[in-house]
Parts: C-alpha cells; structure tokens; sequence
C-alpha cells in the first residue's frame, strides 16, 4: 500500500522552471509538491467510533438539492441512519443550501463532507452568485496568475457556503470540435495550456483549503458522444493516452491535487470487456492511475447515475465494481443502502476485504480532516449572498474576460478604431432581443445606428438588410451565440453566417464573437473581414470588454484555446494596445471601495425625495476609468419617465465651458487669436460702445466690468399681445425662422436687439470679479468671425465629433427624440409654456439657441469624455487638440491678485480652498456649474472628473434646494473620501 501522508500535505511552495517543448516551442511549468505532516488522531478516533457499515457508508456521496428549505427524506435518512460521508448539491440558492447543510451536519454522527460541482464557481449550481467564465475561456488567457486568483475565489466562496469538495478543473483535453458535454469546459486542445491553466486553478483552490478534483481520467476530450446519456468509445491505445489525454492528469497529480475524478468511457485498448466503463475498469483504476500514475488521492468515480455507466450495471453491482476497480468515492449512487448491502454481501463473500474499506474510509476522514472538518462549525447565514458576491469578485471577473478577448483580424490597423470622425457606424447585434450590453457600451464611443436582429430574419430579407446598410462605411457586428451545443452550431443559423460571409465582401466589418470560437468553422469568408475579436462567452461583462476593446479601452493578448481553422489554429492571436479613452469598469479597479461610494446614491435620492430636483445623472471617472455612472428619478415630479443614461440635460453656463472655452482654446493654439487683444480687433463694434478697450482675457476672466445680466426679452414680450405678435410668429415664414418653442418663432431682427443692448451697457465702476454671460455672448462672435462657421458647427467638427460624444448638441428638438430630452422649466412669463428640447436661458433662445454663455445640451458621459480630455492636456482616443501650454494658460489664475479665483472659461476653487466645490477639490482642479443644476469638476491631482446634471429648475427656477442642500459639492466630498479611503487601505495605514 501507498503511504498517506503527501496525500494531503499541505501545497507550501512552489518550484517555477520552463523548459522548451517540441514543435510548438510550448513551455511547461515543473510543479514540486512539499510534503507536511498531518495529525492522524482526529482521522483514529473517528474511524474507531464507526461500525464496519457506517465504514463503508463514509464512501458514499449523495445528491441534493436547496431549491428551497425542505428537509429530502431521504436524505435525511442516509444521514442519521447510515452515516454517510458527503453530499453533493445541485441546483439551488446559496442561503437554502447552507441552511440545509447546517441541518445535515446538526445530525451527522461523523462531520460530512460537503461537495459541489462547480466547474465555474459556485454559480454553476446556484443562483444569484457571481459566475466565473468557462474554462474554453480561461484557456484564451496568458496570465496564469489570474487562474490562480480566481481559483483562490472560487474556494473563499466554498469556504463560505461551508463546502470542502468542488469538482474542478476540468482538465481534458478538448482536441474533438464536435465534443457535446466537455467543449466549452476544457482549457482547450493544447495539453501543456490546459495543465498549466488546471495547475493555476487547482492550487488557488486548495490554497482556501477546498478539495480540487481534477476530472475527467483519462480524458473525456476526443469524444462525440455524451456520457451522461450513453458510453462514449475511445478507440486509442495506452501510447496515444499517455502522450496526449494523460498528459494533464500526471501534471497535476505531481503538482498535489487531491482528488481525481474517473470518468464513464469505454476504452477496448485498454480493457477489453464490452460496455464497461473506465470508472469500473480495474485495468485504467488500479493498473494506470495508482499503480503507473503513483496517484495516492482521492479517487472518486463520475455520477454513477449517468447512462454512460448505469443502464449497464444494476444499483448495489455497480458500486460493487467501482471499489473493485480501485475507486474510493461512490458519487451519487441511485440506491444507497441497496448499494451498502451488496457491499457487505461481496465482503462477506470475500470478493472486498474490509481492510480495503478501511483504507478508504481512512483516506476520506482524512480529506475531512483536511478541509477543517475535525474543527466544523455552523454556516453563518446573515448576508451570505453579498458575501458571496464581493466587488473583489467581480473586478477579477472582469480582468479575466478582458485577459480572454483574442483578437484574430486587424487588417490596415482596423482595431482599435480610432477616427470615429470620419466613420458612419451600424451596430449590428444578432441574436439578441433587447438593446444588449454589447451595443450599450459601444455607444459610449461614438454615434452609430443600433440594430437588432435574429437569426429568422435572414432567411427572407437579406436585401432589405443590405439596404439598410448602404449608409454606413462601417458595420460593427456582434455575434451573440445563444447555445453551447454544437449540434445547434452554438444557436447561429447557416443563414445568418451566409450573411455575414457575404456582407464581409461589400462593407467593413468588424464582428465580435460572444461565443464559442467553434462557431467561426461555419464561415467561409472571415478573411474578408477587417476586424475579428473573440470573446468566448455571451455573458453581459464579456459582451462590454468586446466593444471597449473595439474603440481601444482595453490591452488585449489573449490566444486561441483552440484551433478554428487552419489559418487560425490553437495558439493564435494578435496583441492590441490601449488607446487613450475612457475604460468603463468598476470602483475597485482603481483602488475605491465600491461601497464607499454607495452614499452618492442615497445623496442623489435624497435631493429627489426633498424636491430638489426630479432626476439626476452622476458620473466619476478616476485615472481615465469611469467608475460610477448612474441615474436617478424621472423627468419631472409626475414619475412618468425615468432619467436614462442617454437623456440630455440643458447644461446652461456649462456651455462656456463645453463650447466657447473649447473653441477659443484652440483658435489660441493655431495662433489665430491672442487672448491679450482686445475685444475690437476680432468684430466689428459700434462707435458708441465702452467695450474698446476690452481684451479677450478679461472676458474669459470675469473681470471685464461686464454688467452680469441683461433680460433681453422684457422690453418686448412682457408688454402688451400687439407688441408681442410683431416680432413672434407661430409659425416659421420669411424673417421669422429662430424657433425658441414650440410653435413659437421669434424675428431674425432681434439678434440686433440683443447685441445693441450688450454693446451699449454700462461698465462696471471697478476692475473687480464679477460674473457675466455677456462676455460669452461676444466670445461667440470672435469664434464665428475667425472661422466663418457658426460656434455650434465649430465646436462640433473640432471636438465633438472627434471625440466620438453621442448627444451634445445645441438645438437637441432637432436631433433627438423629444421624450430623451429632459424638460427644464414650465415658463409661465415668457414662452408661456413647458421647455422641453429648447434652452432654458431667454437670451439663448433669442439668439436660435446658440449662444456662447449657454444652449448646449448633453447627458454626463459626454461632459466627461470633455473633462477628461482637458485632463490628459488636450488629447483624447488618439487625437491632440491643442498643446499642452494651453491647458495650463487656461487653468491659471490671471487675477488672482485681484481676489479673482477663476482662470480662463474656468471656474476654480476659492482662493484658499472650497468656494462652488467641496473644499477637498485641489487648486489644480477646475470646471464649471450652469443655472439648471449642473456641475462639471476635473481635478488634474487626482485624475478625477466628476459630472452632476439635473433638471433643478423644474417647474420653477426660483428652486434653490439643490444649492441650499449643498448637494453637488456633498457627492463631491464623498467622492474625495473614497479616494482617501482606498489609499489608506492601500497602504495599510
């Protein structure tokens, strides 16, 4: 007999040494296990308190169910009166299966060992619980590291839910495409992949003290026929299994997993007797894995209730078999105290020994004592869920997909995409119903025409699909497989491929698979296409790393975990770096809790709640990634329409910012103006006007003596309806086409009301701070007359479009739908009625709602693509918009003498901290507010930018809680905690 103490030795350290393979120049990681002692008392007092059929029992491991409370009699049964030794839990939910496992356990003689087959986690088996990805998936990724902390994850969660066994990895290896129940649950078909990714994971595992079984010996890859529902045959000899499916199992036997999974295959080269199962074959048990293989573990037979063995051998012979064979575990037996009686039968028989009962049952009490069995404790049952699904969790979920991603075509350097200006895009996303993640995300980065549809839809209409294409220069496609099987080639039709092959041959096209890469054998056209990513799975993190590794948010060097063609075999795949845009992810990712931000939610909802304002959109994005991005409330107190992402919001002065500041920065940059000159050398100005004398600078500033407010339409439309109806029409005809609401048109001729009234006002007394629109209303002017566009076309050909921004915009009434736009206030004095897709501001509107101090309307990923690219000193996604001698020019204090704590179409921090933003914001920091409650805030210390739009004037601007409640600059703080928070965590201090 073997001895039984490395069995299970404690995985202390490990040797790391490469040595180069073969053809392929693979590498193989050499694995030293380092032996301890274990205490043997607990295991002694524990088999001598057992009677010789409680031995026997301790072999055994049933199935069961926390679908919900109920106790299974029976079950219950073979605990209290047979004693046996583990359970294995299916489908359930994570509070019902530790409830049930407390009960169990409460009434066990002897500790039982509480197992799971959970390939991808816990998840596999139970609901709402994070779900890790496939192993075909983990098989993509080069970074072995990240297997082993997933590995670790999987066995805090077993820790948890008070589980010592989970049935993984999968270490098969996968070279039979055509494979129905391992496929998608293998590394793939290289050997050396799947024993280095199974090792990682094993020992992740085992490093939480929870039992790895490695499965399926000796290899269940090269297979067409599923063994839970026949015997799949092997047709190999023993030199093809040991070069090639064995490969893995003696790996990771020598790396110390502790368990081993037989599986149910019919191999005649290796035992010649007809329909008889490797998990009860003595010549593949005994002769191969202990004997050839030295594997001292647990070995523990597959389901045995599994067609592939069951309908050839009656419940109690089976399990007869499975001992004979060399088998310590009886996983899932169809009749347990059946199987129990014709053990002792064969004993008494002298076919078993008892010692050889013994021995097993010593070998499973000592796997119990090594999972902390000798030591157990109840399950806490308070927040185990949450607990469960940690955000730890879910940033690792997410850098294992982005590790995945596997790029296979970058014709012309396609991928990233990187001049969105000059690209008209069709989304296309088959197989999905609703608008999925996929298409989401992507409209973070660009405008484009979302489409959805299925694969039916290509039997009849192919043509009228084309036709709806002929616009685009581009057609994103993304591949949605909505099956695993391969017999339903992974749900994608043969004429939706037929499709798509043709489609390749007219248009650029860039597909994202999400999905198996098998599903790429159906193509006979992928050459064609100028993009091709592959995501492996169709799950809703995969499906936003695919769009962001699109538009270049994510670095990208995963390979082929298996071969799809001969021009893409195992092994394959093209390396992509980053490309400077905004990565949408979580808080954790840059080192916040996400926890520590979850009071925004409740400031946010407060304001709601007190009628501040009816609904809000909140963005932070930290170190160029977007960590929180949410909305709250509806579109006005009547909580009808629920504030979407998408929405605009009437950003008011932001615009100062978003557009004339932008404009005027690069107008600077390419030496077109000087910010120096005055006012008088860029338009043209009347005689009698004071503004001579004023210079750019001092207009950016708020220092120009501006008066800060002229109401512009009182002197016309606050006067009698006959005066009114002369300079407004209901509807556009000649003179009258500045549509400023609906079915209202104001006079052409009032611009020069507008601008006579600016240029005749009166000079402040005094050089001193003081806020004014006016200054931007002729900064509009300057940026018009050196470009000769219009500031809204300029600003839109020099950055918006540029920088890929979806719905900034002014006059959005023309552009967008009107229910996406967020209306401000129900004007009872001048337009006398509710504002919804026009500007708040009268003196905007009067102007055709372009204006230079307000009009632009936006929702917060725009703004802050904006901030961000000021932050980075003007480049964004590749591009460079102005030096970075600019930035710092207009986010300086020019005045600060003064007491003028504003730099150039930036508003700052109070001299000295605080002031519009919370007093954590450095001085660095800069942005803007705007009268419909607003605030856009980047803090180049922090690399932090902040976004806060509302509607706080709806109905009624004379509304001030937003302000008075100190709402915008309370989530600013908390923003700045949170941040303090994670270094200090960080740090450990």
């Amino acid at each position: 007999m073997l001895t039984l103490k490395p069995l299970f030795a404690l995985l202390l350290v490990s040797s790391l040494f490469w040595t180069a393979h073969s053809n392929n120049a693979r590498i193989e990681r050499q694995d030293i296990e380092v032996s301890a002692k274990v205490d043997t008392s607990w295991v002694d007092s524990v088999f001598y308190s057992l009677t010789p059929r409680e031995r026997i029992a301790q072999l055994f491991f049933v199935s069961a169910y926390s679908k919900d409370t109920n106790i299974e009699k029976n079950i219950d049964a073979l605990v209290k009166t047979e004693n046996i030794g583990g359970l294995i839990f299916f489908q359930g939910t994570p509070f019902n299966q530790a409830k049930l496992t407390n009960y169990y356990q409460s009434k066990a003689k002897t500790p039982i060992l509480i197992s799971i087959d959970g390939e991808w986690g816990v998840a596999m088996r139970l609901d709402s619980v994070i779900k890790y990805p496939y192993q075909m998936t983990l098989g993509a990724i080069q970074n072995e590291d990240l297997i082993y902390d997933m590995g670790c994850r999987i066995g805090e969660q077993c820790n948890r839910l008070g589980i010592h066994l989970n049935y993984a990895p999968v270490v098969d290896v996968n070279n039979n495409s055509n494979n129905p129940v391992i496929n998608f649950r293998s590394f793939g078909e290289d050997k050396y992949n799947v024993a280095n990714k199974g090792i990682s994971y094993m020992r992740g595992m085992q490093s939480k003290n929870v039992l790895a079984s490695v499965k399926h010996f000796p290899g269940h890859g090269d297979t067409d026929a599923d063994s839970h529902h026949s015997l799949p045959i092997l047709p190999f000899n023993k030199k093809r299994l040991d070069s090639l499916e064995i490969y893995p199992f003696a790996r990771l036997f020598k790396a110390g997993v502790k368990t081993a999974m037989v599986g149910h295959l019919e191999i005649p080269l290796l035992d010649s007797n007809k329909n008889v199962a490797s998990s009860i074959s003595k010549n593949i048990v005994k002769k191969i894995l202990i004997d050839s293989l030295k594997f001292n573990g647990l070995i523990l037979t597959d389901a045995l209730n599994m067609n592939g063995v069951a309908k050839f051998n009656k419940p109690g012979q089976l399990e007869v078999k499975a001992l004979l064979a060399g088998n310590d575990i009886l996983l899932c037996p169809e009749k347990v105290s059946v199987a129990i009686d014709s053990i002792e039968k064969a004993i008494k028989d002298s076919v078993l020994m008892q010692s050889d009962i013994d021995y097993r049952c010593k070998k499973v009490l000592e796997a119990k004592y090594w999972a902390g069995l000798n030591k157990m404790k109840a399950i806490d049952l308070k927040n185990i869920t949450s607990d469960l699904n940690k955000p730890e969790n879910y940033l690792l979920l997410r850098k294992l997909y982005e590790a995945a991603a596997t790029v296979l075509i970058n014709k012309q350097n396609t991928l990233p995409i990187k001049q969105v200006d000059t690209l008209c895009i069709a989304a296309l996303s088959i197989g999905e119903k609703e608008s999925p993640a996929f298409q989401k995300m992507l409209n973070n980065y660009s405008p484009m025409t979302n489409i959805l549809l299925q694969n039916e839809d290509f039997k009849n209409n192919k043509k009228s699909i084309k036709d709806t294409l002929i616009g685009n220069n581009l057609v994103i496609i993304g591949l949605h497989c909505k099956s695993t099987k391969a017999s339903k080639n992974y749900g994608i039709s043969a004429e939706t491929v037929a499709f798509i092959d043709s489609l390749a041959n007219v248009k650029n096209v860039i597909m994202a698979v999400m999905g198996n890469p098998y599903v790429l054998k159906s193509f006979k056209n992928i050459k064609s296409l100028k993009g091709l990513i592959v995501g492996y799975q169709n799950e809703e993190i995969d499906q936003e790393v695919m769009a962001q590794v699109i538009f270049g948010a994510v670095k990208v060097n995963g390979r082929l975990p298996v071969s799809v063609s001969d021009d893409y075999p195992v092994g394959f795949g093209l390396d992509l770096e980053e490309v400077i845009r905004f990565k949408y992810t979580i808080p954790e990712e840059v080192g916040i809790a996400s926890i520590d931000l979850k009071r925004i939610d409740s400031i946010a909802l407060n304001g709601i709640d007190k009628k501040a304002y009816p609904g809000c959109q909140i963005l932070v994005a930290k170190d160029g990634k977007v960590i929180y991005n949410k909305c709250f409330g509806f579109h006005t107190y009547s909580v009808e329409t629920p504030v979407r992402l998408t929405d605009l919001y009437d950003i008011a002065s932001v615009t100062k910012l978003a557009a004339t500041t932008l404009s005027v920065m690069m107008l600077d940059n390419q030496k077109k103006i000087n910010t120096d000159d005055y006012l008088s050398k860029y338009i043209t100005l009347p005689n009698n006007t004071s503004l001579y004398e004023t210079d750019l600078k001092s207009m950016l500033s708020h220092i120009a003596r501006l008066t800060p407010w002229i109401p512009f339409y009182k002197d016309y439309f606050l006067v009698s309806d006959s005066v009114r109806n002369t300079i407004v029409s209901k509807v556009p005809k000649q003179g009258f086409t500045l549509r400023i609401a609906d079915s209202m048109y104001v006079s052409n001729a009032y611009r020069d009301s507008v601008y006579s009234q600016i240029f005749h006002s009166k000079l402040l007394h005094k050089d001193e701070y003081k806020y004014s629109d006016l200054g931007f209303y002729l900064l509009k002017e300057v940026v018009e007359n050196k470009t000769g566009k219009t500031l809204d076309n300029y600003a839109s050909d020099n950055y918006y479009k540029t920088l890929g921004l979806t719905t900034i915009c002014f006059n959005p009434i023309d552009k967008f739908e009107k229910n996406r736009i967020i209306p401000t206030e129900d004007d009872k004095i001048f337009r006398k009625q509710l504002i919804q897709g026009y500007v708040h501001d009268q003196g905007a509107a009067l102007l055709g709602g372009v204006s230079g101090h307000a009009g632009l309307f936006s929702n917060a990923n725009d703004l802050a693509i904006i901030m961000q690219m000021l932050l980075n000193n003007g480049t964004y996604g590749g591009t460079r918009f102005f030096d970075e001698d600019i930035m710092k020019k207009y986010n300086k204090r020019h005045y600060e003498s003064l007491g003028n704590r504003r730099g150039l179409g930036f508003d700052k921090p109070a001299i000295g901290g605080g002031g519009p933003v919370s007093e954590l914001a450095s001085d660095k920091s800069f942005g803007h507010s705007g009268f419909t409650g607003t605030l856009v805030w980047a803090d180049p210390e922090e690399n932090l930018v902040y976004i806060f739009l509302s509607n706080r004037v709806y109905p009624d601007v004379e509304n001030n809680k937003l302000r008075d409640m100190n709402i915008r600059t309370e989530i600013q703080k908390t923003i700045y905690e949170a941040i303090q928070k994670g270094k200090i965590n960080k740090e450990g201090f």
